[in-house]
Parts: structure tokens; C-alpha cells; sequence
């Protein structure tokens, strides 16, 4: 299973949007415009199909908000189709995007995950990130307050 991050292709859109479970048309357009700049940072975000064996498989995306990140930090999100969940890909997005943000300068990376998403846990760990403690109430959907296990890696 080779797993790479690359660009997204422009036959890709449909498919990028069912994994990250993008719906409904002004979140559809915001994704178009992220879609097309992927690759490359836009605004404070870079986004990155997941590829193996060259076939798509899942989104990265590696934020930095100068306005509230310090220099060299930045919080990684992944998103990988449920369908291939639970095969080591999530791992090894981590281990590979780790290893070139690093290269390009930064020294800490950052994610969170939903308390009961066992799979990215379980994927933080293998990778060798350290887990930092229970965001709670993190999100609020719909008035019912989520906690997100934070974790991180530093250089």
C-alpha cells in the first residue's frame, strides 16, 4: 500500500466532497474554491489528496492562522473515506505529512479527534503523537457540546 499526498486532480471534485461529506450548495462553492488552490497554501490553509496506489482515498488539511499560531505550529485534519478506515492510512498520513511539514520549517503539529473516533486514536498513537488532554466542549452541534482528544508531535 503506497500512500501519497499530492495535489488534487480536477476529476476529483465529486469524489473530494462525498469523503469529507460536503453537502449542500455555499459549502459545496466554499470547497471548490479550497479544491482548486490544493497544493498550495490559500489563506491559512493547504489541502492534499490522499492518494494510494493512486486512487483517492482522503483529504488532508494543514492549517496556520498567523493570527493565532505561533510561527512553526500548525493543526493537521484528515479526513479518509469510510470505506477505508481502519487500514493504517490515517497512521501513515501522519507519519508522512510529520515529516514534511518538518522539513518545511515547522516544529510542532497538532490534531484533534472526536472522544469516540477509537480509529484516529488509535492512529495519533501508532503514529508516536502525544496525547495533550480532553478538549471539552469543543464543538457545538445542534446545542450538544462534543469533546475532541487533543494530540500532538514536535520536531
Amino acid at each position: 500500500m503506497a500512500v501519497t499526498l499530492r495535489p488534487y486532480r480536477p476529476e476529483e471534485f465529486d469524489e473530494s466532497a462525498r469523503i469529507r461529506q460536503i453537502s449542500g450548495s455555499e459549502n459545496l462553492d466554499n470547497w471548490r474554491m479550497r479544491f482548486a488552490n490544493s497544493g498550495i497554501w490559500d489563506d491559512h490553509y493547504l489541502h492534499l489528496a490522499i492518494s494510494v496506489d493512486n486512487f483517492l482515498v482522503g483529504d488532508l488539511q494543514i492549517r496556520h492562522c498567523p493570527l493565532s499560531m505561533p510561527p512553526g505550529a500548525m493543526e493537521l485534519g484528515l479526513d479518509i473515506a469510510l470505506e477505508k478506515q481502519g487500514l493504517g492510512i490515517g497512521t501513515e498520513v501522519l507519519r508522512i505529512s510529520s515529516k514534511r511539514m518538518f522539513n518545511d520549517g515547522a516544529h510542532r503539529l497538532s490534531g484533534s479527534t472526536h472522544i469516540k473516533n477509537v480509529a484516529m486514536i488509535r492512529a495519533f498513537e501508532k503514529a508516536g503523537w502525544v496525547h495533550e488532554g480532553t478538549l471539552r466542549g469543543l464543538f457545538n452541534i445542534s446545542g450538544e457540546l462534543h469533546d475532541y482528544e487533543s494530540y500532538a508531535v514536535i520536531r
